[in-house]
């Protein structure tokens, strides 16, 4: 069970004059938000706690202090001012004074920008010392300060500029890079070594984009804080006679080690997805994972399936097949969490296949680079990319035989001339940019950092469309094609079969369906069962329970309809990024207040994935807006007693009975 969160107030005086008692100053506990995190490890963590805090009250900056024990849990928070869209106040003998009040060991304080940049200014400094110092002499210590903003964070901690959790510079996904190879190889367990690291940080660039990777990184990077946490403490304890170990017959061990195996090692601009699946799968042996961790892993890799980014005729087909079987297989079997063990040959084999391949550094560095080009504000990502660059050139890993040597000198040069205070931003001359955009594009590498480096092109080059290409331009213009071409005209449709082919016919991907009914109908009967059927054989499905959110009715539902499968998952709340789901359900779009627009504008967002609206109606059979939603939808599904009778652009007439 989560502890409750607490908010601490102090209690002014007593506001009538001439009573002649002193007022006693006391903490109230109020019953505060319900949080996922009790203990503090992370920058990262305390920012996701501070989101709950701060709500959506950012045009006015907030001084807020999280209170922690000695185990850096949380007792509670204290918000100690409300200020302007530009400043706000902060009593030091105030804040210290209720930290010491409420027995807090240590603590994090934080204030939002509203302008949104998360750039700390030369006051935000001064008053971080100050309150350091505050704290320092009442044996209180500051883990953070930590400048919140609704897009990102800045943390005094994470850049040096303040002793981290423990006493140590937290890791973090941002410094990951930079700080791992600082740690001793021979003290890391074995979860936590080169190859591990080296699988992450292959993948560091779908951080953000893939749910499984996040999760892996944000535990990889937990752990290693964890381990710095208790390696700083028996740092103190090692005595001068450990130092002898360093003999030299362990650079010898070493190079007779693993330089067979890195020859075998393909230098690629990007690794294969069957391979990193491969990686990702022989990365669980010997780890416990939880049933949303493996159910992750999976939905990730029959995403990739379905959208034939791995295929029949990859050369590590079968693999994949096998890793797949298993994964729905420990998924199937396990409880609330499992150990997973992979047996001797299979992690020989996928070991051999995993080490096959590894990203060059230099094409890692073009990658990171493009996340700074063009911007202001980012001289500490620029300083760490630098000295990356400056290490690797200086230790051989990127020499001139190097395809892209070229690039990652005027890269270097870029940043350097940005350091140095003589440019905005960091900036490459159009030439190199346009060769990086080809190389991408060449390789199909992020299509949004295409996209991206397209901008800035065509923005350097004043271009606003594509040149030399009248003719097919004038014939997109005319929006008319022959009889003939109609015909041979190919749509891809989603293959659907059995009872609900037979209602709505085969729609196309992306199609767009209302159902409606009075309540007790039978409607969302209907819509779970349908959720399962394109669950079992046609992709990811998200159920928006927005009506029933998570309790008993929902989940007698799911489970007498058996709509338990990896590929449907059900949200209480529409998410934002809705990119990963082939189909998505509803329900209601009544409860959930959305328009007409609103629903165009989801479609138009998500081309690619087909939505099914659920409506509530009246007595009389209508709601409001009904018209406009017809008028925008694929297929229309009306469910009446039980009965369910379809009508639509896909199949005319269709009828089905509900409760079978």
């Amino acid at each position: 069970m989560y502890p409750e969160k607490k908010e601490i107030v102090l209690f002014g005086v007593d506001p009538k004059p001439l009573k002649p008692f002193v007022p006693e100053l006391k903490i109230r506990m109020n019953k505060g938000k319900a949080f996922d995190v009790n203990k503090l490890t992370s920058s990262a963590e305390a920012y996701e706690m501070l989101k709950r805090i701060y709500g959506r009250n950012l045009i006015q900056e907030n001084f807020i202090v999280l209170l922690l024990n000695r185990a850096n849990k949380l007792i509670g928070y204290y918000r100690h001012t409300l200020g302007t869209s530009t400043a706000t106040i902060v009593d030091i003998p105030m804040v210290t004074g209720m930290a010491a009040k409420a027995l807090a060991q240590n603590v994090v304080i934080s204030h939002n920008h509203p302008s949104g940049s998360a750039e700390p200014s030369e006051q935000d400094r001064i008053l971080t010392i100050k309150i350091k110092n505050a704290f320092t002499i009442m044996g209180i210590t500051l883990l953070d300060h930590i400048i919140f903003t609704e897009n990102g964070y800045y943390s005094f901690a994470d850049n040096d500029s303040l002793n981290g959790i423990n006493d140590h510079t937290m890791i973090t996904v941002e410094n990951l890079a930079e700080k791992y190879p600082t740690l001793v190889q021979k003290q890391l367990p074995e979860v936590l070594k080169q190859p591990e690291f080296e699988f992450i940080r292959e993948n560091l660039d779908l951080y953000q984009e893939d749910e499984t990777i996040k999760k892996y990184i944000d535990t990889f990077v937990q752990k290693l804080n964890e381990f710095a946490t208790k390696a700083g403490k028996s740092e103190k304890k090692q005595t001068v006679p450990k130092s002898p170990e360093k003999k030299i017959p362990k650079p010898a061990k070493r190079v007779l080690k693993a330089k067979p195996e890195k020859s075998s090692e393909k230098l690629v601009e990007k690794v294969g997805t069957e391979v990193s699946y491969i990686k990702r799968y022989i990365a669980l042996s010997g780890k416990t994972k939880t049933r949303s961790q493996i159910l992750s892993l999976l939905n990730s890799l029959q995403k990739a399936i379905v959208e034939k980014r791995i295929r029949k005729t990859s050369p590590y087909a079968t693999e994949i097949k096998h890793i797949q079987e298993q994964l729905i297989k420990c998924y199937e079997k396990m409880g609330s969490s499992i150990e997973v063990k992979l047996d001797a040959k299979t992690m020989e084999t996928y070991s051999a296949v995993a080490q096959s391949e590894k990203t060059r550094l230099s094409v890692l560095y073009i990658k990171q680079y493009i996340g700074i080009h063009g911007k202001e504000g980012v001289k500490d990502r620029a300083k760490t990319l630098l000295a990356r660059i400056k290490k690797t050139l200086e230790s051989d890993k990127i020499v001139k035989a190097d395809p892209y040597f070229s690039e990652i000198m005027e890269i270097k040069e870029s940043l350097e001339t940005y350091l140095g205070n003589n440019s905005k931003f960091p900036e490459i001359k159009e030439s190199t940019l346009n060769g990086i955009m080809s190389w991408l594009i060449k390789r199909r590498m992020k299509k949004k950092v295409g996209k991206y480096l397209m901008k800035i092109h065509e923005t350097e080059r004043g271009l606003h469309g594509v040149e030399n290409e009248p003719e097919l331009e004038e014939k997109k213009s005319t929006g008319i094609i022959s009889s003939s071409e109609l015909s041979n005209m190919q749509f891809k449709t989603i293959g659907l079969q059995g009872k609900y082919r037979e209602l709505i016919g085969d729609p196309s991907v992306g199609f767009t369906s209302m159902i409606y009914g009075l309540p007790k109908s039978g409607k969302s009967t209907l819509c779970i069962d349908f959720a399962r059927h394109l669950a079992e054989h046609h992709g990811k499905v998200i159920y928006v329970a927005i009506e029933e959110k998570f309790g008993y009715t929902l989940k007698e539902k799911f489970e007498r309809l058996h709509a338990i499968h990896p590929n449907l998952v059900i949200a209480e709340k529409l998410p934002e990024n809705l990119s990963a789901y082939d189909f998505v359900f509803i329900d209601s779009v009544s409860k959930a207040g959305l328009t007409s627009s609103d629903l165009s504008a989801l479609t138009k967002k998500n081309p690619k994935t087909a939505f099914i609206f659920i409506f509530h109606t009246t007595k009389e059979g209508n709601f409001r807006g009904k018209q406009d939603f017809a008028h925008d939808v694929d297929v229309i599904i009306e469910v009446e007693n039980g009965e369910a009778k379809a009508n639509g652009r896909f199949g005319v007439g269709g009828k089905m009975k509900v409760f079978t």
